[in-house]
């Protein structure tokens, strides 16, 4: 599957300082923290997957769940 970029650099500034593996609450918090936009947040909290061993693999489901 090609990878959006422009999901992946949206996601990923907001993915910063997480330390992996994370849970979905952990990204979710962090996210918030960092003034991410309320559609990533819905997004995120959305997501099937309840831990994620790095960033990509955040990226990469939130890809699969839209």
């Amino acid at each position: 599957m090609d990878e959006n970029p422009m999901v992946s650099d949206e996601v990923q500034k907001y993915l910063q300082d997480i330390e992996y593996p994370a849970s979905k609450e952990d990204i979710l918090s962090n996210a918030q923290s960092k003034g991410a936009p309320q559609g990533l947040i819905d997004r995120i909290n959305n997501l099937s997957q309840d831990s994620f061993s790095e960033p990509q693999e955040v990226s990469n489901a939130l890809l699969q769940d839209s």
